[in-house]
C-alpha cells in the first residue's frame, strides 16, 4: 500500500587484507557507500524512502594469536558512520541504521583431547551523536544508545561418539536493553535483554 517504494542507485568500494606471521592472523576490511535516497523507519512505524543523498563507511578488524597449543587468543572490532544530506547539511545516521562501535575480545584454552573452554567478551559503544545531530531535522526519530559490555562462557567437551558443547551467556547476569530495544519506539518495545541463560547440546556427525 505504499507509493514511495522507489530503487535505490548505490556506489560501493571495498578493500580488504589478511595475513598471517608467525602464530598471528589478521584480517583488515573497508568499506565507502553513497547512495541516492535514505530509507528511514519512523516512529509510526512505517518506512519512508527519503530523495536526498547518503554515505555510510566503516572499518572492520580481527586478530587472532596462539601463545602455544593450548591457549589461544584474539579479538574483533568494528566501526560505522553515516550521513544523509538535510537541506545541505549532513546529518548523522542513527543506530536503527547503523551498528554502534563493537569490540569483541577471547581466550581459549585447548585440552589435548580435542576439547575446550573460551571466556569470551562483547562490548558496544554507546552514542548519541545521530540524536544531538538530528535535532535540526524535524522529521528525524533518533534515539541515543547506551554502551553495555557481556561476558560469556562456551566449550565443547570431545566424546567417544559426537561431543558436547555448553555456554553460560551473559555470565554476569547484566541488566541491559539490546541496541534494538533502545533504539526501537515506545515503552513496549523497551524489553531487557536476558539475563543469564544456559545452553547444552549434543553433536553427532555423520
Amino acid at each position: 500500500n505504499s507509493d514511495n517504494v522507489q530503487p535505490i542507485s548505490i556506489n560501493n568500494y571495498e578493500f580488504g587484507w589478511q595475513g598471517k606471521h608467525g602464530n598471528t592472523a589478521a584480517r583488515l576490511s573497508g568499506f565507502y557507500n553513497e547512495s541516492d535516497k535514505v530509507v528511514r523507519f519512523t516512529d509510526s512505524y512505517t518506512v519512508e524512502v527519503v530523495d536526498t543523498d547518503e554515505r555510510v563507511y566503516g572499518v572492520e578488524g580481527s586478530i587472532n594469536h596462539d601463545i602455544n597449543d593450548q591457549w589461544q587468543v584474539g579479538g574483533t572490532v568494528a566501526y560505522t558512520r553515516g550521513q544523509y544530506d538535510k537541506d545541505g547539511e549532513w546529518l548523522e545516521l542513527d543506530a536503527v541504521r547503523l551498528t554502534p562501535l563493537k569490540g569483541t575480545a577471547f581466550a581459549q584454552y585447548n585440552f589435548d583431547e580435542g576439547s575446550n573452554i573460551r571466556l569470551q567478551a562483547l562490548a558496544i559503544g554507546g552514542d548519541d551523536t545521530a540524536f544531538q545531530d538530528q535535532q535540526r531535522d524535524p522529521d528525524s526519530s533518533a534515539l541515543p544508545v547506551t554502551g553495555y559490555m557481556t561476558l560469556d562462557v562456551l566449550g565443547q567437551v570431545k566424546m567417544p561418539v559426537g561431543r558436547v558443547d555448553y555456554g553460560v551467556y551473559n555470565l554476569l547476569n547484566k541488566d541491559y536493553l539490546t541496541v534494538y530495544h533502545q533504539t526501537t519506539y515506545g515503552d513496549m518495545n523497551r524489553l531487557p535483554a536476558s539475563g543469564t541463560t544456559y545452553g547444552l547440546s549434543y553433536t553427532v556427525d555423520y
